[in-house]
This record gives C-alpha cells, structure tokens and sequence, in this order.
C-alpha cells in the first residue's frame, strides 16, 4: 500500500477557478444520461461535498454519510460492492502515479429511495486530487438513475482509460485483467451519443451532415453488431462497456 507524504501535487494547488476547470473537464468524462448526482469524497472515504441533486434523485434528507449510504445499497448487491472496492484498490495500486488520474471507475448496482423503492444505478469515479506519491485525496463520484434502460441486472465492474489508456470492462473476480476492444466504429460511435441525447435520425443527419438514410443505416448496423434488440438495449450496452 503506498504511503501518503502528504504533499498534494495536483489540482489543489491550482486557483480556485483553475481547480473549477478541471473539475469541469473531468465531469465531461462521464456520460449522464437520465437523473444524476455528484459528490466528493476525501482519502478518508469521506463524503466531502455532496450536490442538491441528490435529494432530488434519492429523496433523502441532506447531511447523509457514507455508513447511511451503504447502507441504502440493495443486500444482494452489498457483497459484490465490498469485492468491487478491493479490486478498485488493487487496480489503483498497480499504476504508475501519472496514471492513477487516467481512468474512471465504473460499476451499477441497486439503491434504496426515501420512499422505500430501489431504483438502478450506474456508478462512476475518477480521481480529481492526488499527492505526488499517488494518494487520492479527492475523488469525484457521479451516480445516473438508468432504471427506465434496465430494471437491473449483476453489477459488474469496469476500468475505463481516459487519454488513449486502454479499458477492461467487465472485470472477473478470478481471471486476469485483459484490454478490451470497441466493435463500433467511430462514426458510429459518434451518431450513438447524439442518440444518447435525444437526437432523432433527422437531426443527427443535419448535425453531422450526412443523409437520414445513412445515419438510418448505421443504426440498423449498430443493432446488429451489438446483438441489442432495441435502442434502449443499445443504449445500456454502450453505457456499461463504454463505447462513447
């Protein structure tokens, strides 16, 4: 385990609105689709910050800790939430101290609203502050209610590499990790996330200046490659194994 030296070497020593523009460019990493919260947590596992947006979504007072989070998480989904923090650790632990910065943690599982339903959610984090010895200090979580794609399904756990770093989604508890590869092109990756935003065949067309037929025909391609029956089907895919 590395010790902290306590010398933060990152965003912290930036101004104020240094810090908010990369705060900024780090949320860009994360697709939201759907109601969303952010928060902060320190290398206490602390929460540190905790956006309004998050009453809205869980219907919980303000002030909770972590220990009431936890304890919001579905039972069948506690055990697999203890096994994703170990290997996240280990993960961590294994990358040079550059980049610790570079990849995003993604996982789903299912949590308990004020009013008693559990609704599924899509779990991502990526390091905002660290220490020149590669000590998180500041981690930025955002949660994304994908209830209306999937009900639910087994959480799984992926590493998302940001800046050309490669991605390993899905990770088993027993095998070792291997790189993953899109099946989408980048064309098609393109017409998937204005998808994701609502865009319809006709404006992606006008958007990326090609004709509906042919944004018509990637779509119908997409379906197919990716094995998805429908666009919601689609759509869950590309979140969990981070085609955008």
């Amino acid at each position: 385990m590395r010790k902290s030296s306590g010398n933060i070497t990152s965003l912290s020593n930036k101004t104020n609105i240094q810090l908010e523009l990369e705060l900024y460019k780090k949320i860009l990493h994360i697709f939201q689709i759907g109601e969303y919260y952010h928060y902060t947590t320190n290398q206490n596992n602390e929460i540190s910050f905790m956006h309004p947006d998050a009453v809205k979504v869980l219907g919980h007072q303000p002030g909770f800790n972590q220990e009431f989070f936890f304890k919001c998480i579905h039972p069948q989904d506690t055990e697999h939430i203890i096994r994703f923090k170990d290997q996240i650790t280990n993960f961590r632990q294994q990358l040079s101290v550059k980049k610790v910065l570079k990849y995003k943690v993604q996982y789903n599982f299912r949590l308990k609203k004020a009013n008693g339903a559990y609704i599924h959610i899509l779990h991502q984090e990526i390091p905002i502050e660290i220490t020149d010895d590669g000590t998180i200090t500041q981690l930025l979580n955002l949660d994304t209610d994908i209830s209306y794609l999937e009900p639910h399904t087994m959480p799984t756990l992926s590493f998302i590499g940001l800046e050309n770093q490669p991605s390993f989604l899905e990770i088993s508890q027993d095998k070792s990790l291997e790189a993953s590869k899109s099946i989408l092109s980048n064309v098609e990756k393109e017409i998937l996330k204005l998808m994701m935003q609502g865009n319809s065949s006709l404006e992606i067309s006008k958007i990326l200046y090609r004709s509906k037929f042919t944004i018509d025909t990637h779509r119908k391609n997409m379906l197919i490659k990716t094995q998805s029956a429908t666009t919601a089907a689609l759509i869950n895919k590309a979140l969990k194994e981070n085609w955008i």
